[in-house]
């Protein structure tokens, strides 16, 4: 079996799980954030965010179902642009060099995946699907990068 293939299976296989990994990562990186000053603090925001860098990485690789293959590009764009950020928030935490870069072009990816999903959503006449549960996580994201953007500078 190819890695790709394997990648795949695990991508579909943790699909219904997404959300709940994610919440459970983000709330212990809250967690890791308010306790930063013990070393348990360093340890619950390493492993969360990897976590979800990993994650979204896989997530990346889910073959969807698409008449529109531009929306396909568009997902694993952003799927991988959301791992990029996930990391550069760790490198920011830890004042790693290149944190800045990681997330400006995370951030500039999103931006631009979500504006055009938005518009290829509005323009094939599915306005009722346009904010899907998906594209709501996302905005929550970008304004978490934006806000670790303006705050990190």
């Amino acid at each position: 079996m190819k890695n790709n293939e394997l990648i795949h299976k695990l991508a579909v296989k943790l699909s219904p799980y997404q959300v709940r990994i994610e919440i459970f990562c983000l709330s212990l990186v809250v967690l890791g954030l308010l306790l930063k000053s013990i070393e348990i603090g360093y340890i619950f925001t390493n492993i969360s965010l990897s976590i979800l860098s990993m994650l979204y990485f896989i997530k990346a690789f889910v073959t969807e179902l698409s008449e529109n293959s531009l929306l396909v590009f568009l997902n694993k764009i952003t799927q991988l642009s959301l791992s990029v950020g996930a990391i550069g928030i760790l490198f920011m935490i830890h004042h790693y060099p290149g944190f800045a870069i990681m997330l400006k072009a995370s951030f500039f990816s999103l931006i631009a995946s979500l504006t055009i999903k938005i518009i290829v959503k509005f323009k094939s006449r599915e306005k009722e699907s346009i904010l899907e549960p998906d594209i709501v996580r996302l905005l929550i994201m970008i304004v978490a990068i934006a806000l670790i953007l303006i705050s990190g500078e």
